[in-house]
């Protein structure tokens, strides 16, 4: 194991973290679920992404698309769908994992991720982005 990726497990662990975000020695973290990290470091900071290290629990098509968008330059996921190594390969980003799934299942577990579902299809990490953005906006509005 890199010892980039063992560093970041101690911060994940530590930290209570879902998501490690390391550029240059410097480690971001966060807690929420889902794709809210990642959208959140690109509304907040979209450059420190550029060339940064990403090690996440959980990697689906919709995580992978929007790291790449960002210009993580590699990732390593506890749990990484099939649909996520497409979007890596396809994009020339290296990648390891813990453990690999064909997709990654909705939060109840009866269905797959509403996330990676949308991005299903889609190559473009822009337009995954922005499908992403207001995907994730309909289904606030939902619960409201």
């Amino acid at each position: 194991m890199d010892e980039w990726v063992t560093d970041a497990l101690r911060v994940m662990h530590r930290e209570d973290a879902v998501i490690v975000v390391e550029k240059d020695g410097v480690y971001k973290t966060s807690r929420k679920p889902g794709i809210a990290p990642l959208l959140d470091f690109l509304h907040d900071d979209a450059g420190f992404l550029r060339g940064a290290r990403a090690l996440d629990r959980v990697v689906g098509r919709a995580a992978a698309l929007l790291m790449v968008h960002g210009g993580v330059r590699e990732v390593h996921a506890l749990l990484i769908s099939d649909h996520a190594i497409d979007a890596l390969e396809k994009n020339n980003i290296p990648f390891s994992y813990e453990r690999k799934t064909e997709f990654i299942q909705n939060r109840t577990k009866d269905g797959g991720c509403p996330m990676e579902r949308c991005c299903l299809g889609v190559d473009d990490p822009a337009r995954a982005y922005e499908a992403l953005t207001a995907k994730l906006e309909a289904m606030r509005r939902a619960q409201a």
